[in-house]
């Protein structure tokens, strides 16, 4: 009686057939994935990819699964996916810009690209965008009117306003500037050392010159109701 043949062959063969259908179901799956069409209700923007996708899409590449809703998505070392304000989508993101309309804007405006999404992925290149656009801000900025001679007064001895004098310049402030200025957020002094008048307004991506000249404005109007001895400045970093 001959002995039973192994079936170890056999069963490998139907294993890597099984192994090969399941490598090209997963194929059809991330090339499906690649080329879905976003609805007409609520088209993506170049270089948005809905999060769930993005996730899927990268846990399939990498073999790895991506934790639950990650600020960013690495690629590679030169892509990366950042997630939007709302949490359902990602932008692409190189060290060449990014795709969201706020990069887009600010490459046409200034020559140079800056958002949120670029500034997240690549912290130091876009520290370097953003001196170059407050560079060209400058260099944009209308020179000031010069204004007329004063007539002199009698000289009398400089001195540092009180902190209860900056109180009241903070209040002045507040009141000349709350009803006029929509970007207007709060006004803080300091009055150690050299006394200081911060305008803080209201941060966002990015300004129109509409926003950029009601701040200098905002700016202006400070100066005219501070002493000579107060430094006026605006910031939306506070």
């Amino acid at each position: 009686m001959q002995p039973d043949i192994p079936q170890g062959p056999a069963r490998l063969a139907r294993d890597v057939s099984q192994l090969q259908k399941e490598n090209a179901h997963l194929a059809r799956q991330l090339k499906e994935a690649m080329v879905t069409k976003p609805s007409r209700a609520a088209p993506l923007e170049a270089g948005m990819y809905e999060a769930k996708v993005a996730r899927a899409v990268l846990e399939i590449l990498t073999g790895k699964p991506v934790g639950f809703d990650p600020r960013r998505l690495d690629v590679t070392d030169e892509i990366q996916l950042v997630r939007s304000s709302d949490g359902q989508h990602y932008y692409r993101v190189t060290e060449a810009g990014c795709g969201c309309k706020g990069w887009h804007f600010s490459s046409q405006r200034y020559g140079v690209g800056r958002c949120r999404h670029y500034a997240e992925a690549f912290p130091e290149q876009a520290a370097r965008n953003a001196l170059l656009i407050q560079q060209i801000k400058a260099e944009r900025k209308p020179q000031a009117r010069p204004e007329a001679p004063k007539p002199k007064a009698r000289a009398e001895e400089p001195r540092d306003p009180t902190p209860a004098e900056m109180e009241e310049l903070k209040e002045l402030v507040t009141a000349a500037l709350k009803e006029k200025h929509p970007l207007f957020d709060y006004v803080r002094v300091e009055s150690d050392g050299l006394p200081r008048l911060t305008i803080r307004y209201k941060f966002k991506d990015d300004y129109t010159e509409e926003e950029e000249t009601q701040v200098q404005d905002m700016i202006e109007a400070a100066q005219n109701l501070a002493p000579k001895e107060v430094h006026v400045c605006a910031s939306s970093f506070l």
